[in-house]
């Protein structure tokens, strides 16, 4: 949908300036609170603070701060759409936008528990076959692959069965799945699973073989991909 231009419907600059700006003010102000949060969680939690430990949790924390701002400022302009008759008029929206509507989210969510599943059942394989005939980090590897194939295939389903209307909700749908992912498996794991900080952190040290990150860089483009390989033919 196209965004109006000033003199459309007695839109004027000042509205499309001020739009933007709500945008961009909502974004900053989600991206401070995200790092006030993460970093207030990893100081309550952390029991030690070597250097390259503290260096990995930087990295992982810079991405969960701007990911998860990413994920929260289109809900939260879809609210701002909801309760600004100014940001309606500026925006052109004639009906709420798909991406914050709850049976979309539901579709997202539901996608990825089906992700998660299909995850399960790739590390259940890994360990009862051929994770019993090399190495753990050959296995892991293997499994990382096998990982990037699966979840391709069922994210390939998902965008031809409810295909994003747009490139940004394509991008949304991947954050959204990225910041699930992550958030599941540092909570998870961690309190339910009893591994620490350190070792979760660890499976991100590519240095070390480990490209588990590969598998959620993946998660994260897959739907734009395929959202412009659908507008490319």
């Amino acid at each position: 949908m196209l965004t109006p231009q000033p003199g459309d419907n007695g839109v004027t600059q000042q509205d499309l300036e001020w739009a933007r700006g709500a945008e961009r003010g909502i974004f900053f102000a989600l991206l401070l609170a995200s790092a006030l949060g993460w970093g207030a969680y990893a100081l309550l939690t952390a029991k030690s603070f070597y250097p390259l430990l503290v260096m990995r949790a930087l990295i992982v924390g810079a991405c969960l701060v701007v990911v998860t701002a990413f994920v929260l400022a289109i809900p939260a302009e879809g609210i701002l759409y909801l309760v600004s008759a100014r940001y309606r008029l500026a925006r052109g929206y004639r009906h709420i936008p798909e991406i914050v509507k709850p049976t979309a989210l539901w579709k997202y969510l539901g996608a990825w528990f089906a992700m998660l599943l299909v995850s399960v059942v790739n590390g259940v394989v890994r360990d009862f076959t051929y994770g019993r005939h090399m190495d753990e980090l050959s296995a892991h590897q293997l499994s990382t692959a096998a990982s990037v194939l699966l979840l391709g295939l069922l994210i390939r389903g998902y965008t031809r069965l409810y295909p994003p209307v747009s490139a940004r909700e394509a991008v949304f749908i991947g954050l959204l799945w990225l910041a699930l992912t992550v958030a599941f498996e540092f909570i998870f794991f961690h309190y339910a699973g009893g591994h620490s900080w350190s070792a979760l952190l660890d499976n991100y040290n590519i240095m070390k073989g480990r490209v588990w990150p590969v598998v959620l860089v993946w998660i994260a483009i897959a739907p734009y991909v395929f959202f412009r390989v659908e507008r490319a033919r």
